[in-house]
């Protein structure tokens, strides 16, 4: 057998597991997901509720819906406020300012099922941007909610705030392209990747492999050729008749 183009593949194949790994594991990590950031809104500070966070790592060259969840208490001094503004600065860590959107929200009661026990929680949801494409993976949001002049210059001129019980922002990925598919389906992704990387360079180095392996047998075939050629015995070999010359008397 070809002892050496066997010991070289035998040596590769360790090698080419390894690389098909990493490839499906690089397959894996490229692929972008989806964020939650959680908020902690601050009061007090003579501005509308507000709240800073850095926003999860995330893709630059996927869109993102960006959206807005709120959990409030049921009260009617939520719903007495009327229309107000949220709104989403996104930047970048040296502060230079990447986007800034305002949406008008309103707090509206939520459906009560059974007549004597009143829901005690609203959920609001203000969608902020979409197919969003932030160009760089770190950003850092603020997020305002209320009015600039704390509903002072209405009604009775008294300063109102909305009440919030949690918030969060969400990031919601868009499924395009090859990306998307890499995104929405992971595993599977790095799978495919990792055997067409392996299957792919198996074949390359048996490719090259190939000459040697069949100049072995082709001199192997010449071998047993030439040893199957008959070689003239010399008993086989007829003798020679002399020739005998009549002397003339």
């Amino acid at each position: 057998p070809p002892l050496i183009p066997l010991a070289v593949l035998a040596a590769m194949l360790p090698i080419l597991l390894f690389m098909s790994l990493l490839t499906g594991f690089y397959v894996w990590k490229s692929g972008a997901v989806g964020w939650l950031a959680t908020l902690d809104l601050q009061y007090g500070d003579g501005s509308p509720p507000y709240a800073q966070t850095s926003l999860p790592a995330m893709s630059s060259v996927e869109p993102y819906d960006v959206i807005l969840h709120l959990s409030l208490p049921a009260t009617t001094a939520n719903y007495e406020l009327g229309n107000f503004m949220t709104s989403l600065t996104l930047a970048t860590s040296k502060n230079r300012t990447v986007t800034s959107v305002r949406k008008p929200t309103i707090v509206l009661p939520p459906t009560q099922y059974l007549p004597f026990s009143p829901p005690k929680k609203a959920y609001l949801d203000v969608p902020l941007l979409k197919d969003y494409v932030s160009g760089t993976t770190n950003l850092l949001a603020t997020i305002e909610l209320g009015r600039k002049d704390g509903w002072k210059s209405i009604g009775s001129g008294v300063g109102r705030e909305v009440s919030v019980l949690s918030a969060s922002l969400e990031g919601v990925l868009k499924y395009r392209g090859i990306r998307g598919i890499v995104s929405k389906y992971p595993i599977s992704s790095a799978t495919i990747a990792a055997a067409m990387f392996f299957v792919t360079s198996f074949a390359t180095v048996a490719l090259f492999l190939a000459p040697a392996v069949l100049w072995h047998y082709q001199e192997a075939e010449t071998s047993s050729v030439k040893s199957e050629v008959p070689v003239p015995s010399p008993i086989d070999e007829k003798p020679r008749r002399r020739s005998s010359l009549k002397r003339s008397t």
